[in-house]
């Protein structure tokens, strides 16, 4: 059984050796779902972490690494779980069109991010003279 670790190690030290996206698009349900594995290896010596993140589509979603004793139980624990996430209706997204929702993801994330600094200076320069250094320091702070 891989054990459970919240800190991730420096990545630039490992290395990726594969990676499998997938993602459930139901409409009709408002599921908008991805799940993506990546298993890396240490450059000398032995072990392999295993990280998945999910979530919905458009949004960071969470994570979890997994360390294992070697490489072939981390793969092993990778297939159980796609085969499951197939299993509960996911597909397969091939590289490309993984890397463009991510993208979207990304820019959406800066969007909300920019629209609430326009909101939050719109609201400091309509406040009054004595609210606004107050609000100033709250947006700051």
């Amino acid at each position: 059984m891989p054990s459970v670790s919240p800190q991730s190690d420096n990545a630039s030290v490992w290395a990726m050796l594969s990676r499998t996206a997938l993602h459930s698009i139901d409409p009709a349900k408002n599921r908008f779902r991805f799940f993506v594995i990546e298993l890396w290896a240490p450059p000398v010596g032995t072990g392999a972490a295993l990280r998945k993140r999910w979530g919905r589509i458009g949004t960071q979603g969470r994570s979890e690494v997994l360390y294992f004793d070697g490489v072939e139980g981390a793969r092993h624990y990778a297939d159980v779980l796609l085969r499951r996430r197939i299993r509960r209706g996911y597909v397969e997204v091939q590289s490309a069109a993984w890397q463009l929702l991510e993208l979207e993801a990304e820019a959406e994330a800066r969007l909300r991010r920019i629209r609430k600094q326009l909101l939050s200076r719109r609201e400091l320069l309509r406040a009054p003279q004595g609210a606004q250094e107050q609000l100033a320091l709250d947006l700051t702070g």
